[in-house]
């Protein structure tokens, strides 16, 4: 029994193996190979004496394996036998099928051998089917040929009246009749120029009424943004004529690679002209909306670019909405426009940059391309689903490098100019003969530091709208600056050292000063009393002769030392300052309208230059800064206010500058305006008088005010 089973289980192993295998090896070394795995079978099925009470279940088992195996067997050999079966068939047809290629071959090579003979024999044959053709062409276009004259006007009153549809179908009739005449001619083997040359005098209206039809539709597609809101079917009118020329472009250059004729004026190309129209129209748009210049506006910049940011986000809803439907698919209008716009915008911001910019408006410009050309603002917002990062960077690099480096530069002059004069007159806090600034302690303070840590700080605010790179190299520049001027401030220290310990009493050089500059008082008395009285409102000599006279004066006081002169002009120019205010605040004058006020301000604003121009010849730095002709100006402004509701503004602004003016002076001024009452005035000044005292700290800074004392009897 256990022989029995291993025999069967020895060809099933056997047959259960690879067919690969099987047809590799030697039929010996495959019944060896397949007696070893069954004899090991065995031994493992029958290692327990239990085990041998299921033989006769094991060998079931192994002949309903063995069985099955065999079936696949059967069923694979009749499967390959099948398919040799229907390969030797294919051969077989395909042996027969050479043959009757070759018998093929060998009939047409002997046809071959008579064509020369027989072209000869069919040349008045040929001869005759060209001339027919001809005359089949002639035909054809007989009528258009007669009726040339009067196609061409028809064509030309429907682009007149509109009708383009109309008059491109009459056109395409038109080309298609010299084209084909034209094409029957470079056909004959013996071309008259003579022949061609009429027929195309004939036709030589078309090619004008194709240039007058294309200018109508590069108009339409010109204006492709606004008629698509009121009339879409102009534009797809005009692009259904510029696929229409397309498509006949395309025949041309089809037929001309089999015959070598091209028809005139082809190819029209007019799918690139009306791309090249729409681009031209873009950037049209983008520069058409700068309405003001830096002359007109200190802001036209910042204006000019959010003009730009609305329409470009209106142009991109309105192409997304309308502009889709009308064009057709493969034009791909959005991504096209995007492009467009993209490209034009470029050229137009480079344009204004290589113009110069100055200023804030370096900011403006970078913070626009950096931050609102990409976001949410414009070309990232929700509703136009552009993929921004497609369109790559509005300025390539170099340009932004540029950029950045040139509002670097005015950073770090900026810098230089406002420190430079934030140290001349922190500087001139030194010499004055009042006690410095205190704090809320008594302390003496200095308001140097806050100032320089503001506009620091201002500084790199501005950096920050621009991005984070941006203002750590405003910051790297601050520090810089703040070293460089931390080193002035030191030379300056030094400096008010030595001047004040070289000499540390000049009382007798200030007495020595107030007696010479009595004399040029005393000689001026009557001009400062002529001073804003009515005789002087049509009259130029009071100031004329004040500027003169202090004019030979200088000359004769520039035999002094330069820092008496100094000393001499500065004293002149406040005392001075004091006559001119004294004489505004003493209402010598009744204004009584608008004008009035007006002509006043004008007037006090021009000789305010007049004398400033005076002290600038003899001692520039004087009247560089915080001049007390300032104050002449300030009065001026408050005075030509037209509307009562902003007077607070001004005076506001004044006393901020000012605070040493008292309720007097701010009620001198007002009552001279004359359009006040006084009871209306009392309350103004009250009022802003108690605004400001809760608004400062610490004592304020002294003017040409304190020196100014208005008598009470001119408010009665």
């Amino acid at each position: 029994m256990r022989s029995q089973l291993i025999t069967i289980i020895t060809c099933s192993g056997s047959v259960n193996n690879k067919v690969s295998e099987v047809e590799k090896m030697d039929v010996g070394e495959a019944e060896s190979e397949a007696v070893a795995r069954a004899t090991l079978l065995v031994a493992n099925m029958l290692q327990r004496p239990d085990q041998l009470q299921k033989v006769d279940q094991y060998r079931r088992r192994v002949q309903r394996k063995k069985a099955s195996v065999e079936a696949m067997l059967k069923t694979a050999m009749q499967s390959q036998l099948d398919g040799v079966r229907t390969g030797l068939s294919q051969l077989q047809a395909a042996l027969v099928d050479l043959k009757e290629i070759k018998s093929g071959l060998t009939e047409m090579e002997t046809s071959l051998v008579r064509v020369p003979e027989l072209s000869e024999q069919l040349y008045e044959c040929r001869e005759e089917y060209v001339r027919h053709s001809q005359y089949a062409a002639a035909m054809e276009n007989l009528k258009h040929i007669f009726t040339v004259p009067e196609s061409v006007d028809k064509t030309r009153k429907w682009i007149a009246e509109g009708k383009l549809l109309y008059a491109h179908q009459c056109l395409m009739d038109l080309e298609n009749s010299r084209d084909d005449l034209l094409f029957e001619l470079h056909k004959l083997p013996h071309q008259n120029p003579n022949d061609t040359r009429m027929l195309k005098e004939y036709f030589a209206d078309v090619q004008n009424l194709s240039e007058d039809l294309g200018k109508q539709v590069w108009i339409i597609l010109q204006r492709t943004l606004n008629t698509v809101r009121k009339e879409p079917t102009q534009i797809v009118t005009a692009l259904r004529i510029v696929e229409r020329e397309e498509r006949a472009d395309q025949f041309a250059l089809q037929r001309q690679k089999g015959s070598g004729f091209l028809p005139p004026g082809r190819p029209k190309k007019w799918r690139e002209k009306s791309l090249s129209v729409l681009e031209g129209a873009v950037a049209q748009r983008i520069e058409g909306n700068q309405f003001e210049d830096r002359e007109g506006s200190k802001n036209w910049l910042i204006k000019h670019l959010e003009v730009i940011r609305l329409l470009l986000l209106e142009d991109m809803k309105v192409i997304r909405s309308l502009c889709v439907p009308c064009f057709p698919p493969h034009y791909d209008i959005t991504n096209r426009y995007v492009q467009m716009y993209h490209k034009s915008l470029a050229a137009h911001l480079i344009e204004l940059v290589d113009g110069g910019l100055e200023d804030n408006e370096y900011v403006s410009l970078l913070s626009w391309v950096l931050n609102v050309y990409g976001g949410k603002e414009l070309m990232g917002h929700p509703t136009l689903n552009i993929n921004v990062a497609k369109l790559g960077p509005l300025l390539d690099n170099k340009v932004l490098d540029d950029l950045i480096s040139k509002y670097l530069q005015n950073v770090n002059t900026n810098y230089d100019s406002w420190m430079a004069r934030a140290l001349e007159l922190e500087e001139k806090e030194w010499y004055r003969s009042e006690p410095p600034q205190q704090d809320s302690d008594s302390h003496y303070k200095t308001e140097l530091p806050q100032l320089i840590h503001d506009m620091v700080k201002q500084n790199l605010d501005v950096a920050a709208t621009i991005s984070s790179e941006v203002q750590v190299q405003v910051l790297i520049s601050s520090l810089a600056q703040v070293r460089l001027f931390a080193s002035k401030y030191g030379t300056a220290v030094t400096r008010y050292k030595e001047t004040y310990y070289s000499d540390r009493s000049q009382r007798l050089r200030d007495l020595m000063c107030d007696y010479l500059l009595e004399e040029a008082l005393v000689d001026l008395q009557e001009q400062f009393t002529a001073l804003l009285t009515p005789r002087w409102l049509n009259n130029t000599e009071p100031m004329d002769t004040i500027c003169l006279t202090l004019s030979d004066y200088f000359t004769d006081y520039s035999h002094l030392h330069q820092k008496n002169f100094d000393h001499v002009v500065q004293l002149s120019l406040n005392t001075v300052a004091v006559r001119y205010t004294t004489a505004i605040l003493q209402k010598r004058l009744n204004l009584k309208t608008q004008e009035d006020r007006k002509m006043v301000a004008e007037r006090i604003i021009v000789e305010t230059a007049k004398l400033s121009n005076v002290f600038e010849q003899v001692a520039p730095d004087l009247v560089k800064f915080d001049s007390p002709c300032e104050v002449m100006k300030g009065l001026a402004e408050v005075i030509k206010v037209s509307d009562v509701e902003f007077l607070g503004l001004e005076l506001h602004r004044l006393l901020r500058r000012y605070p040493d003016m008292t309720s007097d002076h701010l009620t001198a001024l007002l009552l001279l305006r004359g359009d006040l009452g006084r009871l209306e005035v009392r309350q103004r000044v009250a009022e802003i008088m108690e605004e400001m005292r809760t608004q400062r700290t610490g004592p304020s800074h002294k003017s040409i005010f304190s020196h100014i004392h208005i008598s009470t009897s001119l408010f009665t």
